[in-house]
Formats: structure tokens, C-alpha cells, sequence
């Protein structure tokens, strides 16, 4: 049941005392309760633990958020402007504490999935790439440019 995770996710909060310990938190409930936020049901309690979360990482710089799967998330065809819209502000908060290592892969899904998006998110995710492009083929990085093309913009 949608609640109750969404129960002992703000209890879980509560015990995630360490930036280690809300980290991987983070990796196991953000994703799914941005998700939730789509049924009518669960929002106000999605909307309660997405305001900790928010609370928590603004202040804690040490906490990785992650970026994988709020990209997935934001990119959904699915996806409510709703889930767009914390799934972004969670992307734009962690961003510049990812690994590189991390960082590297996720530049181009974010550049070639960027023309799907409205014109307030291609900027931040612009933003995002601008930050991360020299991660894009370093050494141990699982992906490089060769072959990489961008997709041609869709009309508005």
C-alpha cells in the first residue's frame, strides 16, 4: 500500500541520522515516491516526505542523491508535471555532488532526451551538461562521444 511506504519513509528519515545513511535511503524511496505523487490518494503523503527530503538535502551537501533514476523519473512519458518538476529540483540539488563517474554517462541521455522538455527545464538541464561535459569520455568512464548525435528539435 501506497501510504504505508510512504509512512516508513518519513519514519526512515527520522533514523537516516548520517549523510552515508540518508544517501542510501535516498537510492532505495525518492524515485518511487516522486512516482507516487501521480495517484490522488498518496500525494498529500509523498508531498509530506518530498518537503523532508527537500528540508534534509538542501543543508546537508554531503548527501548523494540518485541522479539515474531522478533522470529516468524526469524523462518518463509518463511522468506529471508534478513528478517533472521534483524530479528536476532534486536533479538540480544533487548534481554538482555527483561522482564523475556517474555524471559522465548521465550527459548524454540528459542532452538527448533535452528537446522533449519545456523550455524552463532544457535550460536547467543545459545548465546541468555545461557542468558535467568534461566527464564525458575520461578515463574509466563507460561512454564516450564517438557516435553520440543529438536528436533534431521537435515543434513547439
Amino acid at each position: 500500500d501506497s501510504n504505508s511506504f510512504l509512512e516508513s519513509c518519513l519514519w526512515a528519515l527520522i533514523d537516516a541520522r548520517e549523510d552515508a545513511a540518508l544517501s542510501v535511503l535516498l537510492r532505495k524511496m525518492l524515485s518511487r515516491t516522486i512516482v507516487l505523487l501521480r495517484n490522488d490518494a498518496a500525494r498529500p503523503k509523498a508531498l509530506e516526505v518530498i518537503k523532508n527530503v527537500s528540508n534534509r538535502v538542501k543543508t546537508a551537501t554531503g548527501v548523494k542523491l540518485p541522479l539515474k533514476e531522478l533522470l529516468q523519473v524526469f524523462n518518463a512519458q509518463e511522468a506529471s508535471p508534478f513528478e517533472k518538476n521534483f524530479a528536476m529540483l532534486f536533479l538540480e540539488i544533487g548534481w554538482k555532488r555527483g561522482d564523475p563517474s556517474e555524471l559522465g554517462p548521465l550527459v548524454q541521455t540528459l542532452l538527448q532526451d533535452m528537446c522533449r522538455h519545456q523550455a524552463t527545464h532544457r535550460t536547467a538541464l543545459l545548465q546541468m551538461a555545461l557542468f558535467s561535459l568534461e566527464h564525458v569520455g575520461a578515463r574509466g568512464a563507460e561512454r564516450s562521444w564517438e557516435g553520440f548525435t543529438l536528436p533534431a528539435p521537435e515543434a513547439e
